[in-house]
């Protein structure tokens, strides 16, 4: 009997201490994922909270003109290069505002792939008329390199305007269609990169500065 008893009571002693210890073993777990999440959590928040400190820019390059003079304006352009107008819009998707301190262009026709180098747009640039003959001086193509490494493109802005570039290796005759894309680099080092939507088709106008 009192062997029984001993045994009854070392199952409910033995029963006593599983319980305790499957409940500190599964509140220590309960307590680990619970802080996991608290950290994954402001993990995230600290990173969304960064992102939007970063800025984003998209865009998109919208148009293409390649001068059929190579040796013009201001003799800037050799014989084996292409100078090179490129019609973008770009935007902030970010909170943080920012400038544009360098632009590259990267042109793919086929299997070759062209780079093009900044060209300042400066003062005085016009875009001639299709018509050659036409006494019109054509578009007056602003400054739109100085205007985005000057002013700031706050969130939700969408800036529009030309870029200017010398591709090098190619004639400008001998260029008609491309990929292209434009790569920026912001004020605080980020790079962001605006495309074509598929094949951009360049149009051979004239470039000039007036007044020369």
């Amino acid at each position: 009997m009192w062997t029984s008893a001993i045994i009854i009571m070392a199952v409910y002693m033995a029963l006593y201490v599983l319980e305790s210890f499957w409940s500190f073993t599964w509140g220590s777990v309960n307590l680990d994922r619970k802080r996991q999440d608290e950290a994954e959590a402001k993990d995230k928040k600290i990173e969304e909270l960064t992102r939007s400190r970063v800025p984003e820019l998209r865009g998109e390059v919208m148009q293409g003109i390649i001068d059929y003079a190579s040796n013009s304006p201001l003799g800037t352009v050799k014989l084996d290069e292409s100078q090179v107008l490129l019609r973008c819009h770009i935007a902030n998707f970010a909170e943080s505002q920012t400038t544009v301190h360098d632009h590259r262009a990267k042109i793919e026709s086929g299997e070759r792939v062209f780079y093009g180098e900044p060209l300042a747009i400066g003062s005085g640039l016009h875009l001639r008329p299709q018509d050659e003959w036409s006494n019109d001086l054509g578009e007056r193509i602003a400054e739109f390199d100085n205007e985005i490494a000057s002013t700031p493109i706050a969130r939700g802005v969408r800036k529009d305007g030309w870029l200017r570039f010398r591709v090098g290796g190619l004639p400008p005759t001998e260029f008609d269609a491309a990929v292209v894309s434009v790569t920026l680099r912001d004020a605080f080092g980020g790079t962001h990169e605006l495309k074509s939507r598929g094949t951009l088709h360049f149009e051979l106008r004239h470039l000039m500065v007036w007044p020369h």
